[in-house]
């Protein structure tokens, strides 16, 4: 069975890892033959174009004849292949697609996802944005959800049938080695993501003032970029005297991200929304607690099992921040046992994958 996975719109982050993951499932899989498109020298082109028995079309996202190739390539050539798609569906085809639904804000039309963006432009590209996104998304044959609540609103604000929709529990990583190496003298807390505004990082410039204000000297925020990715807000680090509540990774590896889970005494959530952050499970497995917003999609996610404060407030952050002192008690196992291992997740995508031939 010939299956298309598009994943032309995956660069970075957790829809990266799920992507890899879910592929490296697939290709061992003899019951499909997988063609990947996948983006121009991105991590998942390098991954999979040597493999066996895999085709790989690389797509080259800002250009529009790459994307039109695309289409072409699937009308004529692939016309009976099902299409997995890590993003909206591609148009102009007839294919069974399937959509992995991932853009939150969508599901949530009374938060005001873009209020952080300053420029009333950019804030109306990203609205415009979302338009597409959401009818390409709705479009789909079936759509799969890793959140609960996001797939009830889809059926009942956007009236799309149960038949069409399915919920599979988002998975826990085996690749990481557990070890609890952290200093309880300092406190070092981890906040791996990337500098969206939606992520709420700006505020950490606040709790830092605050923490020079009360003469606290043992926090430490370890953010996973790098200081050129974010100017406005390392200029302001300096210009305030603020170098030593920060430290900048850069991107992670497995590895050094292993190590800095390890190493720190808990984890910053500060995002408006997210349809599901890798930072739940694997904060639940290094047994480390997750500082968070204090906002329902979070408190389902952990299970009401965090340290949860008011992501807008630089001294509710740094309450929160302080309780790690105390070493709040939280049932990392309960986190855990919301969600599935690798193995079962990609059986509940498969079942879905063959129901799909069958139709």
């Amino acid at each position: 069975m010939k299956l298309i996975v598009n994943v032309s719109r995956v660069v970075s982050g957790g829809g990266q890892q799920v992507a890899i993951s879910t592929l490296d499932f697939l290709i061992k899989d003899l019951d499909f033959s997988i063609i990947i498109f996948a983006q121009e020298k991105s991590k998942i082109e390098k991954n999979f174009i040597n493999c066996k028995n895999v085709k790989v079309y690389s797509i080259d996202k800002d250009l529009f004849l790459s994307k039109l190739q695309m289409i072409r390539l699937i009308k004529f050539k692939y016309s009976k292949a099902v299409i997995l798609n890590f993003g909206p569906v591609v148009p102009f085809i007839n294919n069974y697609q399937i959509v992995r639904s991932v853009y939150s804000n969508l599901f949530y039309p009374e938060i005001d996802f873009w209020s952080d963006i300053k420029s009333n432009i950019r804030k109306l590209q990203k609205k415009i944005k979302d338009y597409f996104r959401l009818q390409g998304t709705l479009r789909a044959d079936l759509i799969w959800f890793e959140n609960k609540d996001m797939m009830n609103r889809c059926i009942t604000i956007f009236q799309k049938s149960k038949k069409n929709v399915f919920y599979c529990a988002p998975s826990y990583s085996t690749d990481f080695n557990y070890e609890n190496i952290s200093d309880h003298n300092k406190l070092r807390i981890f906040y791996p993501a990337t500098p969206y505004p939606n992520k709420g990082i700006d505020i950490l410039k606040e709790v830092a003032l605050e923490c020079q204000k009360q003469q606290i000297n043992y926090v430490k925020f370890i953010l996973t970029f790098n200081k050129k990715d974010k100017p406005g807000f390392t200029n302001f680090i300096v210009e305030h005297n603020l170098n030593s509540y920060f430290e900048f990774t850069g991107i992670l590896d497995n590895k050094r991200l292993n190590t800095e889970y390890s190493k720190c005494n808990g984890v910053l959530l500060l995002s408006k929304l997210e349809c599901f952050s890798s930072s739940v499970i694997e904060s639940a497995f290094f047994k480390k607690p997750i500082i968070g917003s204090d906002l329902s999609w979070l408190r389902m996610q952990l299970d009401n099992e965090g340290v949860f404060v008011d992501r807008e407030n630089p001294i509710s952050i740094l309450a929160g921040i302080k309780k790690l002192k105390s070493k709040p008690i939280i049932d990392f196992d309960k986190i855990l046992s919301n969600y599935n291992s690798p193995k079962n997740k990609y059986k509940c995508l498969k079942e879905k994958l063959l129901k799909a031939y069958s139709l």
